[in-house]
């Protein structure tokens, strides 16, 4: 008798810990979708009209050194040495290399293209 008794308890907790998880990653997902992007639009930042929109990215000798911290001043290395490339509207790319080679790099000097990094042009623009 006692066994019956027990039986429906674990399942009753498991759904409940689920439902506890669920509310944690639905308040976690809200948080994200919240925050204000720390890159904004320059207040003087002119909209590109759709049709100049050409999807094309260039980069031209594109160098990317980290501020020199703890160094004693010593010249370090470029994170990103003349890297050129083109990527073509509805092209895809991989971007791969061992841990250290500057992938993440490459991806942020990208990402505010337009406005920290003069190398890179998207769609024709500077």
């Amino acid at each position: 008798m006692w066994n019956n008794w027990h039986f429906p308890q674990p399942s009753w907790a498991l759904r409940l810990r689920h439902s506890q998880r669920g509310e944690v990653s639905i308040d976690r997902i809200e948080s994200i979708l919240t925050v204000q992007p720390k890159i904004q639009d320059a207040t003087d930042a002119i909209a590109l009209p759709l049709s100049q929109v050409q999807g094309r990215l260039t980069a031209r000798d594109l160098t990317f050194t980290y501020p020199i911290v703890g160094n004693g001043g010593k010249p370090v290395e470029p994170a990103l040495n003349r890297i050129s490339f083109v990527i073509e509207p509805q092209e895809t790319i991989a971007i791969v290399g061992p841990i250290g080679s500057g992938k993440s790099t490459l991806a942020n000097a990208l990402a505010p293209a337009a406005g920290n990094c003069p190398q890179a042009i998207i769609s024709g623009q500077i």
